[in-house]
């Protein structure tokens, strides 16, 4: 891996953990994965990959060991893989990655709560389902965002890294 790659997925994955703080706060809209869409779609695998892994240390070293820090540095690099997989097909209809983004985003507050099947069965059903009532509202968030925005985006996004 050369200096410029390093710096670039250094330089990503710091974009991403600043996505991830600056609408945190803001109930139900989650960036992260629209973002993490974005460099999935355009960068190569190995990138976009060090991009989520990277960014998961990073809310590690901030929040500590919590659940939801451990399970992100679990779920975005997958997340990262998949979309990376299969962006052949993805890259064909805009609409695909509109839903392809609302699912995972909607999936995010899901696989966050499975941890706490360890503690036990019934507290995860609660937190699933409580879970659910967020997941679908912000995974439709984020359906809104892409529809609006994505394309733009997108390109500004190819544009800067042919620059490169």
């Amino acid at each position: 891996m050369k200096t410029k790659d390093i710096t670039r997925i250094s330089f990503l994955s710091s974009i991403l953990v600043c996505v991830f703080l600056a609408f945190s706060q803001i109930m139900y809209l989650e960036l992260v994965t629209t973002t993490l869409l974005l460099y999935s779609l355009n960068l190569e695998i190995r990138d976009s990959f060090m991009v989520a892994l990277i960014f998961g240390a990073v809310l590690l070293l901030i929040f500590g060991i919590q659940s939801f820090s451990i399970m992100y540095m679990i779920i975005f690099p997958i997340f990262a893989l998949i979309i990376s997989f299969s962006k052949k097909l993805l890259n064909k209809n805009n609409w695909l990655i509109i839903i392809v983004g609302g699912l995972f985003s909607f999936l995010l507050g899901t696989l966050v709560d499975l941890p706490y099947i360890l503690f036990s069965g019934k507290a995860t059903y609660i937190y699933l389902i409580m879970g659910f009532q967020v997941g679908i509202v912000q995974g439709f968030a984020t359906v809104v965002v892409l529809t609006l925005v994505f394309e733009s985006l997108n390109n500004k996004f190819k544009l800067i890294m042919k620059g490169n």
